[in-house]
C-alpha cells in the first residue's frame, strides 16, 4: 500500500463521497472510475484533482483515493488506504409483501441502511397490486446504490424478482429462523424467540428469515400454510403499525437482537 496511506485517519470521512467501481478497475496503487459515476462527479458534484473520494468494489472492499485526473470518461485516482468489511456472520432477509404508493421505495431504502442482506418482495392475498413493472425493479436497483453510497455499505443488498408466498415458504429451509409477523398472535414476542427462560440467548442461526405482510395483513390461509412451513407467529405489540413502520421497527430489532448494528473490531 502507498506510503502515504496514513492519510485515512487525517481526512474527514463524514465529507468523503462515495462511488461504486468494477473490481477490474483497481490496480495495485490506483484505480479508474468510469461509466455514469463519472458525470455526477465532474459535473454534479464538480469535484477537482487533489479531492478525496471513496472507491467500493461491490465485494467488501473500499479504497480512500485522492483524484489526479478527470478525462471524458474516466478518472484517475490513486489508492491511499485500502480497507475490508466482512459479512455479518447472520444474515437477515425479510420477506416483504408489494406494498402501495412509494412505499416499497422507502422499505429498500431502510433495509439497505441497516444492512439487511437480502429483501425478497412477494404476492400476498390481500396485496392491493399483485404485479410490478421492470422499471420499478430498475428503480430498486438505483435506490439500492443510492442508499450504500450514502449511508458507507460496500456490499449492495440482494433484492430477487418478485415471487409467490408459497415459493417464498420454500426459500425458508435455508433459514435456521422463520418468522411472521401477524397481528393476530397474542403472545409470541421477539423477546420469548430470542430469550431462553433462563435470560441466556439461544445459540445464534447463520440466517433469519422474516414475512411482513401488506397493508390488509396476511389471511388466515397464509398463515396456516406459513405455520406448516415451520414458520413463528410472532406480534410486535398491542398497536397497529402501519405496514412500512412495521417493516422498519422489525429490521431495526432483528439486526439488534443478532448484533448486526454493533460496529466491527
Amino acid at each position: 500500500m502507498p506510503a502515504d496511506s496514513h492519510l485515512k485517519d487525517k481526512t474527514p470521512q463524514h465529507s468523503i463521497r462515495r462511488f461504486f467501481i468494477e473490481p477490474g478497475q483497481i490496480r495495485e496503487s490506483s484505480a479508474i472510475l468510469a461509466g455514469p459515476e463519472v458525470h455526477h462527479l465532474k459535473n454534479v458534484l464538480r469535484l477537482q484533482p487533489g479531492d478525496h473520494i471513496e472507491l467500493m468494489d461491490g465485494t467488501g472492499n473500499t479504497f480512500l483515493c485522492v483524484i489526479e485526473s478527470l478525462d471524458k470518461d474516466e478518472i484517475q485516482t490513486r489508492i491511499l488506504a485500502k480497507n475490508r468489511e466482512e459479512s455479518p456472520a447472520i444474515r437477515l432477509v425479510i420477506g416483504q409483501a408489494l406494498l402501495t404508493g412509494k412505499k416499497m421505495d422507502l422499505i429498500v431504502q431502510k433495509a439497505t441502511e441497516l444492512g439487511v442482506h437480502t429483501l425478497q418482495p412477494f404476492r400476498a392475498d390481500h396485496c392491493s397490486r399483485q404485479d410490478i413493472k421492470i422499471h420499478k425493479e430498475e428503480r430498486w436497483d438505483r435506490i439500492i446504490l443510492e442508499a450504500c453510497k450514502q449511508c458507507g455499505r460496500p456490499v449492495p443488498m440482494f433484492c430477487p424478482q418478485l415471487t409467490g408466498f408459497e415459493e417464498l415458504l420454500r426459500l425458508g429451509e435455508a433459514s435456521q429462523i422463520k418468522l411472521i409477523f401477524w397481528e393476530k398472535e397474542e403472545h409470541q414476542t421477539l423477546q420469548t424467540i430470542f430469550h431462553s427462560p433462563a435470560g441466556e440467548p439461544p445459540a445464534l442461526p447463520c440466517q433469519v428469515l422474516a414475512l411482513i405482510g401488506p397493508e390488509g395483513g396476511f389471511s388466515p390461509t397464509e398463515i396456516e400454510k406459513a405455520k406448516i412451513a415451520g414458520f413463528i407467529p410472532v406480534t410486535l405489540g398491542k398497536r397497529i403499525l402501519r405496514a412500512e413502520t412495521a417493516t422498519i421497527a422489525v429490521m431495526a430489532i432483528l439486526q439488534f437482537l443478532l448484533g448486526n448494528l454493533a460496529r466491527n473490531p
